[in-house]
């Protein structure tokens, strides 16, 4: 499937998903490198820095919310900085051009390969994980084995 896809012109930018160039989906990969998003609506969810937010399911609910408590919100979480870290190493994984390591270090202050000494050898000596461009990413053999490289970073 992915060799037939490459060869139509598709690009494999995240573990499930193919598009043609520019037309890969903006929305998801907001996802895959951990940035902020709001939650609108019955059923959302968003986070914003540390802090993630979940809409109750039932539209009834959810307009009780609104219209007599003057909030949406049915569960506000509060996550760890190392929660963080570790989220955005394994969704960034996520993406083929994998985790930027530039903007890793920009945005937490610390070094990948000093945090993740050990899970990088490891995944490293199993012919998973690369490290090309600037970036750590899965390896053709890891793309189908990416639960277990995740793993190892949560």
């Amino acid at each position: 499937m992915k060799d037939y896809l490459e060869k139509a012109d598709y690009n494999h930018y995240e573990i499930s998903n193919f598009a043609k160039p520019g037309k890969e989906c903006e929305h998801n990969k907001i996802y895959w490198k951990n940035e902020d998003y709001i939650g609108v609506g019955a059923g959302a969810s968003g986070k914003i820095g540390l802090k993630r937010s979940e809409n109750p399911d039932d539209v009834n609910k959810y307009i009780v919310l609104i219209k007599y408590i003057k909030n949406d919100i049915l569960h506000n979480q509060k996550i760890s900085r190392e929660t963080e870290i570790s989220e955005t190493v394994f969704l960034g994984l996520r993406m083929l051009e994998g985790l930027n390591l530039t903007r890793f270090k920009n945005r937490f202050g610390k070094d990948f390969f000093i945090l993740f000494k050990k899970e990088y050898g490891k995944l490293l000596d199993l012919n998973l994980l690369e490290e090309e461009n600037g970036s750590v990413k899965l390896t053709r053999t890891a793309l189908f084995l990416s639960n277990e490289v995740f793993v190892e970073f949560v």
